[in-house]
């Protein structure tokens, strides 16, 4: 039974990296479902319609992404928009929820495995100890690289940090 789902584990990873694939960032995520009542400028939009315009075949979201999604939208959305009134704080659940709900519809939900873990580690562990380096990553962001790595996949954030360590 193991053996069976890992060559289905194995399967997945090479069609991802047969077509072009896109491994979606959590800003990227909260600026596609907020986009009607935050600012988005224009970089944030093509962001936006490329994950409106790929299949979802060709939409990758780590679970650590799902997990940061809704730990951003429930604590710090409110709190960075000011949001005290219960309809909006319900409005901002329900948006999260149903996310989740139909994550993986919209998109492969992408459960990393030893090897990206290990990856992602090294490169964080190697960042935060060079006290000289200007360069600062948490661990979602470097689990984002090490399964951008496996997969061939292009990670879409909007975050100017990781943009720089992506190249």
């Amino acid at each position: 039974m193991v053996s069976i789902l890992v060559k289905s584990i194995i399967n997945i990873a090479g069609i991802i990296k047969l077509m072009k694939t896109y491994i979606f960032d959590t800003n990227v995520i909260i600026d596609l479902l907020l986009q009607e009542i935050i600012k988005i400028t224009s970089q944030q939009k093509e962001k936006i319609e490329l994950f409106q315009r790929v299949q979802p075949n060709q939409r990758i979201i780590a679970i650590s992404t799902l997990a940061e999604f809704s730990s951003v939208m429930q604590k710090s959305i409110p709190y960075q928009f000011k949001i005290h009134e219960v309809k909006y704080k319900n409005f901002i659940n329900h948006v999260t929820s149903k996310f989740i709900d139909e994550a993986d519809k919209l998109s492969i939900v992408f459960f990393p495995e030893r090897d990206e873990f290990l990856s992602a580690k090294d490169l964080y562990l190697k960042i935060s100890a060079d006290s000289k380096s200007p360069k600062r990553i948490d661990f979602a962001d470097s689990l984002l690289i090490a399964i951008a790595k496996k997969t061939g996949a292009e990670v879409v954030t909007n975050d100017q940090e990781l943009q720089k360590m992506l190249g």
